[in-house]
């Protein structure tokens, strides 16, 4: 139930919502929607596809519990898989930045390689980069090596300033017991 309850925080920070939607029914205004949709005020709203799905897992649970009688981390392993099996549907809904499809830099181009490997062209509407095209791809790995030469920058200029502050006898971390 608790995440049931807890994809509501996405309703407020007004973030993870799906493609447009065009039907009547429950749809979801976005104010931070992406650029090249400021025309459509409508949007799938995956925070209450995901919510419903994990009510749904719940009671699922308590049923399968009582009915099966599971024990030894079954019901655990119920909630992981049918979890997951929601999880996967809600995101394939979801129209997000690039920067929340893989975890680091090294991952996206390692994802990108290998949708190219598989003849799968991957198009970014919102940040307009496609890696179907030579240009694409030369623009998409500019932008690689200016995030990480930033990402390296933010780092050395934060050891710089560790640096600087012990130097004039700040004690930095947590406090010694």
């Amino acid at each position: 139930m608790a995440q049931a309850i807890g994809r509501w925080g996405n309703y407020f920070n007004q973030e993870l919502f799906g493609g447009p939607h065009r039907a009547l029914g429950a749809a979801q205004q976005c104010r931070n929607r992406p650029t090249e949709t400021h025309d459509i005020a409508l949007y799938h709203p995956t925070l209450l596809y995901e919510s419903l799905w994990c009510v749904g897992v719940f009671l699922l649970l308590i049923w399968a519990e009582k009915r099966f009688r599971l024990t030894g981390g079954r019901v655990v392993a119920l909630y992981i898989a049918a979890y997951t099996l929601g999880r996967a549907w809600v995101e394939s809904l979801r129209v997000d930045d690039v920067n929340r499809l893989a975890r680091s830099l090294q991952d996206l181009i390692t994802l990108t390689v290998e949708l190219r490997r598989r003849g799968i062209g991957f198009k970014s509407l919102h940040e307009a980069l496609d890696t179907t095209t030579p240009g694409g791809r030369l623009v998409f790995q500019v932008f690689a090596a200016l995030a990480e030469f930033i990402r390296e920058l933010i780092i050395e200029n934060a050891r710089d300033g560790v640096t600087a502050a012990k130097a004039r006898g700040h004690c930095l971390g947590r406090p010694r017991r």
